[in-house]
């Protein structure tokens, strides 16, 4: 939720997610396979822009902040494009 601490991302396994309340609310609905996370706001320490609810019923997977950061760190290629989005489909 906007104004909380960014300790995670997830990637969308079933069903249907939409960001709420901010100016990322006019995208579509994100379905399976969709990334959402603030990475910019992980690296920065800074708190969460955006709220995402679930439409449905559905199974996400949490990505950690620590273990986000460390993979991208490895991949710095992976990392100059994530930091700029705050969500991929």
């Amino acid at each position: 939720e906007a104004g909380e601490e960014a300790t995670f991302a997830f990637l969308i396994v079933k069903g249907s997610f939409k960001f709420i309340g901010c100016k990322e609310a006019e995208h579509e609905n994100f379905e399976n396979g969709a990334f959402i996370g603030e990475v910019n706001a992980m690296l920065n320490n800074e708190p969460l822009s955006t709220t995402v609810m679930s439409l449905t019923d559905g199974l996400i997977y949490v990505i950690k902040k620590d273990d986000l950061i460390s993979f991208l760190s490895k991949n710095p290629g992976l990392l100059v494009i994530f930091q700029d989005y705050k969500f991929f489909e």
